[in-house]
């Protein structure tokens, strides 16, 4: 009976033993793959006893990452988005402004007023896409004698708007 009682006894306690050890292991290595970075992974839960409250407790707690890392990458990528638009504005200034001191020192630089009628004409085409500087054509039509032997950047007028081809530099011949 004796020996009976102590076989009951270690069965019981083994078997008490893996319905905790087995739900932690199995917490454990979820929790390893979690923080190896796969916030997908849950706990499948089919106990209410303490061990069942842990791995709520966990799911939530993952749950929560997975939010708080979505907004994060939110808030990086708008922020990217903002500083890019920033950027092109600044880009867009320093063009404007760099054309303003290259018309500045043509303006100032060339006396006689076709060669600096043509030098200016070509520095706008060059510049009035990416500056936003539209072109008059009467002005440009009054201009083109000027331009002899400018090699200017391909135009193309798009419904009144001036574009600049991808291609070509400004060049005039003196």
């Amino acid at each position: 009976v004796a020996v009976l009682a102590v076989l009951i006894a270690a069965g019981a306690s083994l078997s008490f033993t893996r319905s905790i050890a087995q739900p932690l292991s199995h917490l454990a290595s979820t929790a390893e793959r979690i923080t190896a970075g796969d916030l997908e992974r849950t706990i499948h839960v089919e106990r209410e006893d303490e061990i069942g409250k842990l791995a709520h407790a966990f799911n939530a707690m993952t749950a929560q990452l997975r939010s708080l890392i979505g907004g994060l990458e939110r808030r990086v990528a708008e922020r990217t988005l903002a500083l890019q638009d920033a950027n092109r504005v600044v880009q867009r200034r320093a063009l404007q402004l760099e054309t303003v001191a290259q018309l500045s020192q043509e303006i100032t630089s060339i006396l006689n007023i076709e060669e600096l009628l043509r030098r200016v004409v070509v520095l706008i085409r060059w510049a009035a896409p990416v500056v936003g500087v539209g072109l008059n054509h009467k002005i440009v039509a009054h201009a083109e004698p000027a331009l002899g032997g400018c090699d200017a950047v391909p135009v193309q007028r798009v419904a009144g708007r001036t574009n600049r081809s991808s291609t070509g530099t400004v060049r005039c011949s003196t």
